[in-house]
């Protein structure tokens, strides 16, 4: 069974950053300073709080598989979860063609392969970690 102070961070810290994240972007969709945060050269690449959410799961599940859970980590777990759910929807409405889907899709090969290669780099370098 879970530890109570471990869910009540976990909980607070989904509902916060949802209530937050959706409160920022309704009152503050084009704030400058926000972008900084989107937008990352040379790449090209636009990051949205869904990526960021992601990237805040995969680092708090491979902490909670290698070490342990702990407040902080459902803490972060539950503002990566909140951040990629306040998205999925609206992906999910967004139009575009299959042709066009497949277009960024394979355009985006190279550069997912990266971040594959490199969780999956992480992964064995906690692996080792754990072993000595």
């Amino acid at each position: 069974m879970a530890d109570g102070n471990i869910v009540i961070a976990f909980t607070s810290a989904l509902f916060l950053t949802f209530l937050i994240s959706r409160i920022a972007v309704h009152l503050l969709p084009n704030v400058r300073g926000m972008m900084i945060f989107r937008k990352i050269k040379p790449a090209d690449i636009n990051l949205h709080h869904a990526h960021w959410g992601s990237i805040l799961v995969i680092i708090s599940a491979l902490y909670m598989i290698f070490y342990s859970v702990n407040q902080i980590v459902a803490t972060i777990l539950g503002i990566g979860i909140a951040l990629a759910l306040d998205e999925i929807v609206p992906l999910l409405l967004l139009k575009t063609t299959r042709k066009q889907e497949l277009k960024v899709y394979n355009k985006a090969l190279p550069h997912t392969l990266i971040v594959f290669i490199f969780v999956v780099v992480a992964i064995i370098i906690l692996s080792f970690l754990q072993i000595v």
